[in-house]
């Protein structure tokens, strides 16, 4: 990449200097550590929520996601790629961070009113299920 600066002043006007830029990367651009810093795909996400939603923790969601992986991936070096790249595999911290982030939007903090309403559909349900009586 080459950069053109025009000078100024009155003895070097109208001159331009030239200068060379090369730019490299002081780390390995390609291993898997620099692959663990890359966002996570939109669709892994709403993947993830969609295990939250089916009662799952973000542990047995993380485990659930990782299954299918293992299981839809034919060839072992691809898969020790994926499993390696944040973009197809987030951390435990990124799940655990995007579990609490649904479940603030589903059910409010731990006194909300939405919270409580959520907890009455339970025992409803609980006591409709012929089992002992939740009050």
């Amino acid at each position: 990449m080459s950069l053109y600066l025009q000078l100024q002043g009155e003895e070097k006007a109208g001159k331009y200097q030239k200068i060379y830029l090369k730019y490299t990367h002081n780390h390995i651009v390609n291993s898997a550590e620099a692959l663990s810093f890359r966002h996570v795909k939109e669709s892994i996400c709403k993947e993830l929520i969609n295990l939250f939603k089916e009662r799952h923790s973000p542990s047995s969601a993380l485990h659930a996601y990782e299954d299918k992986l293992y299981l839809s991936t034919e060839y072992q070096q691809k898969l020790l790629e994926i499993l390696a790249d944040r973009v197809h595999n987030p951390d435990y911290g990124y799940v655990y961070n995007l579990f609490q982030q649904y479940r603030n939007e589903v059910l409010g903090s731990y006194n909300s009113i939405s919270m409580f309403k959520c907890l009455d559909i339970i025992i409803e349900n609980y006591n409709k299920s012929g089992c002992e009586k939740a009050i």
